[in-house]
């Protein structure tokens, strides 16, 4: 903060700064100087064809200080809400001492989360670093629940899936699941649906009926002649593409595994 003053040259004028060196540092030196010499100061100069070049400096925090804005109380300001403006935000209003103040306030919340079986979670923690790293869908599921927090009775009853049917999931001891239960569970942990499909699923997730049709079409095979091919009854064929009976995962294994790309 400057103050700007035309006058004849006075030796204390300068704040401690003697004519000459006011008259020698250049503007970008002034601070440097004044720092050294403990009064930070912003400086500005001016010439008069009648008078000699003075610089006047005062400390910032002198010229923007504002003595008494709030008078010191011993009581606690009461506020109060001026206006509601959204469910988690509002203007709070104070007055004290014949003053008055505003204020924002925002409401936030958190759910904690801990896990409830600390032995386990710590368990497959140590085991993977990262979500990426995990190969299996059970794993993927575990790691997830205990993410969130919950048990598995918890996730089962807040997905509409059958305590037993999930447990089973995570121990790996479910090789199906419907399209339905995958996509409950996938929304459920905020994770793309394909990450709790291996191949097996994901070809039935997909559309069986779809895909065999698509392949033995691409061959140019009618349903009889294909059905002899891969060594199976035709009408189990047909029930296949027709969506009309599951293929079981030792027929998805022996026959499609490793020629069907998904």
């Amino acid at each position: 903060m400057c103050e700007l003053h035309f006058q004849n040259l006075n030796p204390a004028a300068a704040r401690g700064f003697s004519p000459e060196l006011c008259a020698a540092l250049p503007m970008h030196a002034c601070k440097e100087t004044a720092d050294r010499l403990s009064s930070k100061c912003v400086c500005r100069s001016f010439q008069s064809i009648q008078h000699q070049k003075v610089r006047k400096c005062y400390p910032l925090s002198d010229a923007f200080m504002v003595q008494n804005e709030y008078p010191q109380s011993s009581k606690e300001p009461k506020w109060h809400i001026l206006v509601q403006v959204s469910e988690n935000k509002c203007i709070l209003c104070s007055t004290l001492g014949g003053y008055v103040r505003y204020a924002p306030m925002y409401i936030h919340s958190f759910r904690l989360i801990a896990p409830r079986k600390l032995l386990e979670a710590q368990l497959i923690n140590q085991r993977y670093q990262n979500y990426e790293d995990i190969p299996t869908v059970h794993d993927r599921l575990r790691w997830c629940r205990h993410h969130k927090g919950l048990t598995q009775k918890e996730v089962a009853e807040l997905t509409g899936i059958s305590h037993s049917r999930y447990s089973d999931m995570e121990n790996g001891a479910v090789d199906y699941y419907t399209k339905e239960i995958a996509d409950k569970l996938a929304a459920f942990y905020e994770i793309p649906v394909y990450d709790l499909l291996d191949d097996y699923n994901l070809f039935l997730y997909t559309g069986q009926g779809k895909l065999i049709r698509e392949y033995r079409e691409s061959l140019g095979m009618k349903i009889k002649p294909f059905a002899q091919l891969i060594g199976i009854d035709r009408n189990l064929l047909r029930a296949w593409e027709a969506d009309q009976k599951r293929m079981s995962l030792n027929s998805w294994n022996k026959f499609f595994k490793n020629i069907i790309k998904l």
